[in-house]
This record gives C-alpha cells, sequence and structure tokens, in this order.
C-alpha cells in the first residue's frame, strides 16, 4: 500500500470530522438561543400565576394570599407601588447583566418595568385572566448584552 494515499485518507477523516464538530457546535448554539425563548415565557407565566400575601406587597394589605397578576392589575388601577419593586427583583434575577423591559396592559392601563436597550434578544407575551374580572396582558422583552 502507499504510504501518500493512507496519509491523503487520513487527512481527510480528520477534516471531516472537525467540520463535524464545528457544525455541532453552531447548530447546538442555535438551539440554546431559542431555550432563552421558552425560559422567558415560563418566567412570565410564573411569576404572573405566583401567589404572595398582600400584607408584603401592598400597603395596608391584610395576610392574605393574591396572584401577582392581581396585584400588577391593581398596581395599574391605583398606583400600588409594592408589586412593581417585587417584580423587579425577579426580572432583575433572571435577566443578570442583561437589560429588560416588561410593558403590563389591563384595561386601558399601561405600564413598563424596566429599561430596554440595546438590540432586542428575546420576547414573550402573556395575557392571564384577573380574579376581579378582565385580562392582564403582559409583553418582556430581554435584550442582547
Amino acid at each position: 500500500m502507499r504510504r501518500d494515499g493512507f496519509v491523503a485518507l487520513l487527512d481527510a477523516v480528520i477534516f471531516t470530522m472537525v467540520v463535524m464538530l464545528a457544525l455541532t457546535a453552531t447548530i447546538g448554539m442555535g438551539f440554546q438561543e431559542g431555550s432563552d425563548d421558552r425560559d422567558a415565557r415560563a418566567l412570565l407565566e410564573d411569576l404572573l400565576s405566583a401567589e404572595v400575601r398582600m400584607s408584603d406587597l401592598v400597603e395596608g394589605g391584610d395576610g392574605s394570599s393574591a396572584r401577582v397578576s392581581d396585584l400588577c392589575a391593581l398596581m395599574l388601577t391605583t398606583d400600588q407601588p409594592g408589586v412593581e419593586a417585587y417584580v423587579e427583583a425577579v426580572l432583575g434575577s433572571f435577566s443578570g447583566d442583561r437589560q429588560y423591559r416588561l410593558e403590563l396592559r389591563f384595561g386601558d392601563e399601561v405600564a413598563a418595568i424596566g429599561y430596554g436597550g440595546g438590540i432586542p434578544s428575546v420576547s414573550a407575551e402573556v395575557v392571564v385572566p384577573v380574579t376581579t374580572g378582565g385580562e392582564l396582558g403582559a409583553t418582556l422583552v430581554l435584550y442582547a448584552s
């Protein structure tokens, strides 16, 4: 057997393996971006459906539990500030060093939490019912760092 033919074959196999590894890494990075989108949607759904004590977030609230979506609707209609700090803390922990913007809509009232800056990388939108009637719409946008 000729030595240069074997070396050429071995070189082609190694080159093919390197190309396959590069493709796998590139495709894997694409799937991670998609999972970030699912994480943002799941966070938004979980955040708005979480139950907290009213006394922790609403001035003069009793110890009964309420969903965060209900408290956000209350914030939009009566300017209760307590739930805003709670939502900011949760989103700050989730987004890490990235900027975010959460827009809340209830009836004709609209409020935004966080400051968007840069290029939007992930967004999620949910609509959840409010116990007292109506629906709370929420749009979360995460920006590239």
